[in-house]
C-alpha cells in the first residue's frame, strides 16, 4: 500500500496541472467568444436604417470585418471549380491576403438526393465558419437558380453575406459585387 502512495501523489499533481490547463483554455475561449460577440454587436449598431436598397448595397460593399471568408460554390458538371476565378477577383480587389477561400463543388444538382447532399454540405460549412469565428461571407455561386435560393435560405439572418455576380461577357475583374443577402 505504501508503494502506491507516490503514484497517487504523481497522479494528483497531473490532475492539478490538467485542471489548471483546462481552466486557462476555457478562459481563453470565453475571452475570444466575448470579443467576437462584442465586435458583432458593435457592427450591428453601426448598421444604418435602410431607406433604399442602394444604401444597403453601398453599406455592405467591400471587406468590413477582421475574419471574412469567400465561399466559392460550383454546382455544374462542366466547371468542377471556380476557385481560380475567385482568387483572380480577390487579387484584383487586393483582398487576396485578407480573405481565405472555402470551396463547395458538386457535379450538378440532378435530383432530390443531390439537393439533400448540398444542404448537408452547406450546414457543415456554416458550422465550420462559426467554429472559425468568420465574421462575413463573400458568396460566389455557379449553378442553377434553385440552388441559389436554397443557399440564400441557409445563410439568411446569420452573418453578413455578400453576393457576387459573374458578368457575361466577363469583365476584367470577372466578378462584381451585386448586393448583400438581406431582407
Amino acid at each position: 500500500m505504501d508503494k502506491l502512495l507516490p503514484i497517487w501523489n504523481i497522479i494528483k499533481e497531473f490532475e492539478t496541472l490538467f485542471s489548471i490547463l483546462a481552466m486557462l483554455f476555457a478562459g481563453y475561449a470565453s475571452f475570444r467568444l466575448w470579443r467576437q460577440n462584442k465586435h458583432l454587436k458593435e457592427l450591428a449598431k453601426t448598421a444604418p436604417k435602410l431607406e433604399s436598397f442602394n444604401e444597403s448595397i453601398k453599406f455592405y460593399q467591400g471587406v468590413q470585418t477582421n475574419n471574412p471568408v469567400a465561399l466559392a460554390i460550383s454546382l455544374v458538371p462542366n466547371t468542377p471549380s471556380i476557385k481560380k476565378d475567385v482568387e483572380h477577383f480577390l487579387g484584383i480587389q487586393e483582398w487576396k491576403r485578407k480573405i481565405d477561400i472555402e470551396e463547395l463543388n458538386m457535379s450538378g444538382i440532378n435530383n432530390r438526393k443531390d439537393i439533400e447532399q448540398l444542404l448537408n454540405i452547406l450546414r457543415e460549412k456554416r458550422h465550420l465558419f462559426d467554429m472559425q469565428g468568420r465574421t462575413e461571407v463573400h458568396l460566389f455561386i455557379q449553378g442553377p437558380v434553385a440552388a441559389g435560393v436554397l443557399i440564400g435560405a441557409m445563410f439568411d439572418n446569420w452573418k453578413p453575406v455578400k453576393i457576387y455576380h459573374k458578368s457575361t461577357p466577363s469583365a476584367p475583374a470577372i466578378y462584381e459585387y451585386w448586393c448583400p443577402l438581406i431582407k
